[in-house]
């Protein structure tokens, strides 16, 4: 944390992450590539065994699904109650004084990182910035900018030196000033010129221009002059800048590698050059002598650090050990932990956030290429497990947007791989870890190689199940990658890998119990779905195409070979023969159900963005506002009806929240029933909103009255919908006076319940159902102030047969 001290810990794990990446996109991992991966994976593994509080909590009625292997493992049994014992000195060591010296060591190292990032980019009004961050008092003097140049680590030697050497003086005044207290900074009592030349250019690079280097050199001249050894041999200041910029000259000389050696500055040439420099005297030529022969032996060169070099450019290290050997012989107090075994016993606090947040985009790029390029499936398992940990530490730290950036990521490949499927281009062997929640923890060579084959080739489909076990585990931490998981979910549905609890659709029954046929919209949806856009795949397309895998390349995931006597999942499962069932045994494996049938327990803010997520992922307004552009009417019809189904299983869920969450809910049927395209290209999405809302209202209005805004929306139905729809649509309104009498008890409702009643009566099922409806509440009640004037209303109609021919139980 010492702000004089280049940040090891950050600077060597980021190092680490990019060395785990191979030289060449195609390239697969040499031993270095694993050496890295090994320790940037045992460093995140580390940090997320002290994420102890979230791993240690798992939810109380199992909503969070299974935990994963490492949750209440043996160890944390084991050391429980130590950790209740030494609670109060964890408790105690983060409110002492060091800790909150190290805290602020923290800040203040961030802050000189932002104005050092500024001064080095050129900008003007890095000084600025330095006095908004409270770094340098505003108003300022020469004398602090020269303390903040001289002792802040990571400026720009080049920048440096051309800030120095600013001119002219009358131009620029301060930094003259500046230069003149920054030299006066330097201690060159005891050393000789070349001595305090090397200590006075190794902070800084000279620039090109001739007159840059001549104000530097005049003000190392007069500060040198006072305290400098050889004071007693020079007559005045001016003696020391001729002497100086002679050695410059000497320097570049002797060691630039475009000058021949044959053509090079000698001794006798050196000393020619130098005589009667002092004041019309020669200096010794014993000490002219020595400097040549110092400067012969040893260039005169900036120090270089690691810091220096960026880009990820190679480090030379033979170039920057003199630098590391300077900084060792005067090395700041640091600040450490004592070792010790039971350290893990202490949770993560707020040094270790800072920790991870230092390395935590190289470590999430590095395990995430390897997990993309890596064709061992070994390593396959290894950067997954490190993703997972990384996954546990967000969340630990409350690190939202890294965490939904992870499964987003997660997701998308496992998008890659569903794409692969619904092409038929997916086949056994599959790995055996797909066969249970969650990771194991293997360290055996060869269990671990039994698990992990065929990784490789269906590494799209561990890390889609990676995703939707995180997010069952940690929805409530869950927030832009619902729309992620909705659009898996989707292409899930698309092959049919979903349980029926999430696919099939509510709809009305007849007298004896049965489903009501399919509409038309409903019969012509689904036709041209099967046939047209092969949602559906068959099963028999997928078993035989095992041996166009072996020629698919993508850059995410390469194809890998079988192996022909590999552990596999069909093993495990052997009464399934195709994939298309493998695949949903492993969503059977994730629970993904359990995230619709427990919503009720999500925080409302989460349980919102996850109701969005679905609505608008396949909003119609939005798509055929564009043109449908990218999807299919048909395709598109289809899905937005899987995601109205969800939402509605989300809303009834929550019918304690109902007031809060049916909302959104109403917000999208009624951009939908107010979008004539809409009504014309998306019939049985409209027909599904309709059933919806009738089927909704009974239970919901026993929470809120508010849903009851949305049945006034069928009213817009035009006549081409409602026609097919009247046995429904009547069926709907007969639900709804039976189940709900108390809640229908305004004369508005009873108003507009007549008129929905009317447009059902053109034809003779709407006219059956509805008379049927009017007989049992004229005979059964409940009548009442508000009904009976409209329940008389339609009866009349009936007997002076305003709705046709119609006959009803044989009258």
């Amino acid at each position: 944390c010492d702000v004089h001290c280049t940040n090891l810990f950050e600077t060597v794990c980021n190092a680490l992450s990019r060395a785990t990446i191979p030289s060449k996109k195609t390239s697969s991992l040499n031993i270095l590539n694993r050496l890295a991966l090994e320790c940037v994976s045992s460093v995140i593994e580390s940090m997320a065994k002290r994420c102890r509080t979230v791993l240690a909590e798992p939810h109380a009625n199992g909503f969070n699904g299974s935990n994963l292997s490492e949750i209440g493992s043996d160890h944390d049994s084991e050391i429980e109650h130590e950790i209740e014992t030494l609670d109060w000195a964890e408790k105690e060591r983060a409110h002492t004084a060091r800790a909150e010296l190290l805290a602020q060591r923290k800040r203040t190292k961030r802050k000189l990182a932002t104005i050092v990032q500024q001064f080095n980019s050129k900008q003007k009004n890095w000084l600025n910035l330095a006095h908004e961050l409270g770094i340098i008092p505003n108003p300022t003097s020469s004398v602090l900018v020269a303390h903040f140049l001289k002792n802040t680590v990571g400026l720009s030697k080049d920048v440096m030196g051309e800030y120095l050497s600013k001119g002219p003086v009358e131009k620029y005044p301060f930094n003259a000033e500046v230069l003149r207290e920054y030299t006066s900074l330097f201690d060159f009592r005891g050393k000789a010129l070349d001595e305090g030349l090397r200590q006075y250019l190794k902070e800084f690079r000279l620039p090109g221009e001739a007159q840059c280097i001549d104000r530097l050199m005049e003000a190392f001249a007069k500060e040198f002059y006072k305290k400098g050894k050889e004071q007693h041999l020079f007559a005045s200041p001016d003696v020391a800048f001729i002497l100086a910029f002679s050695v410059i000259m000497l320097n570049t000389d002797l060691h630039n590698p475009q000058i021949r050696d044959d053509r090079r500055m000698s001794l006798e040439e050196f000393i020619r050059n130098n005589r009667q420099i002092n004041e019309g005297n020669d200096l010794p030529r014993e000490y002219l002598e020595s400097l040549y022969i110092s400067i012969l032996e040893r260039e005169i060169a900036v120090r270089h650090d690691i810091s220096d070099d960026f880009g990820g450019n190679i480090v030379d290290y033979d170039l920057h050990w003199e630098g590391i050997l300077s900084k060792s012989s005067h090395p700041s107090l640091a600040n450490f932990t004592h070792a010790s075994d039971k350290r893990i016993l202490f949770g993560a606090g707020a040094h270790e956030r800072d920790m991870f947040t230092s390395i935590a985009e190289g470590a999430l790029n590095g395990l995430s290429l390897v997990f993309d390029r890596s064709q061992d499936d070994a390593l396959i398992l290894k950067a997954l497990n490190g993703l997972h940990s990384y996954g546990k530490i967000c969340i630990y730290f409350d690190m939202i947007d890294p965490f939904n950036l992870l499964l987003s990521s997660l997701y998308r490949y496992g998008m890659h791989y569903l794409s692969k499927f619904d092409a038929g281009l997916v086949s056994a062997p599959f790995p055996a870890l797909l066969s249970n929640f969650g990771l194991p923890d293997v360290t055996d060579i060869e269990k671990t190689a039994k698990l992990t084959a065929n990784s490789v080739k269906h590494r799209g489909l561990l890390a889609l199940k990676s995703a939707i076990e995180l997010t069952q585990i940690h929805s409530n931490s869950t927030s832009l990658a619902w729309t992620d998981f909705c659009e898996s979910l989707l292409a899930l549905n698309d092959l049919g890998a979903l349980p029926k609890s999430l696919t099939d659709l509510e709809d009305f029954r007849e007298g004896d119990g049965t489903l009501l046929k399919p509409s038309i919209f409903a019969a012509r949806c689904l036709d041209r779905t099967s046939s047209k856009n092969g949602l559906k795949i068959g099963r028999e397309s997928l078993t035989q195409n095992k041996t166009l895998l072996g020629g698919i390349g993508s850059f995410l995931f390469g194809g890998g070979d079988e192996g022909a006597d590999e552990i596999n999942i069909l093993d495990l499962f052997p009464e399934e023969n195709d994939p298309v069932n493998v695949l949903a045994r492993i969503v059977e494996i994730c629970k993904v159900e359990n995230m619709f049938l427990h919503s009720h327990e999500l925080p409302l803010k989460n349980l919102k963005l996850l109701l969005h997520a679905l609505l608008s992922c396949r909003d119609p307004t939005g798509v055929l506002g564009n043109g449908g552009d990218g999807i299919s009417a048909v395709k598109f019809e289809s899905q937005a009806v899987f995601c109205l189904n969800l939402a509605a299983k989300i809303a009834l869920a929550n019918n304690a929240r109902i007031e809060l969450v049916w909302p959104l809910m109403h917000a999208h049927f009624e951009r939908t029933f107010s979008s004539n395209a809409a009504m014309t290209r998306l019939p049985y999405l409209v027909e599904r909103m309709s059933v919806t809302i009738l089927k909704s209202l009974p239970r919901s209005l026993k929470g809120s009255k508010m849903p009851i805004c949305s049945l006034y929306l069928l009213a817009r139905l035009p006549p081409n919908i409602v026609r097919p729809l009247s046995g429904r649509l009547s069926r709907g309104i007969a639900s709804l006076v039976n189940e709900c009498p108390e809640e229908l008890n305004s004369p508005e409702i009873w108003s507009f319940l007549h008129t929905l009643s009317e447009m059902c009566m053109c034809t003779p099922e709407g006219v059956e159902v509805s008379f049927e409806m009017l007989r049992k509440l004229a005979e059964f009640g409940p009548l009442s102030p508000t009904n009976v004037r409209h329940i008389f209303q339609i009866l009349v109609r009936f007997v002076k047969s305003d709705f046709g021919s119609w006959k009803v139980g044989g009258d």
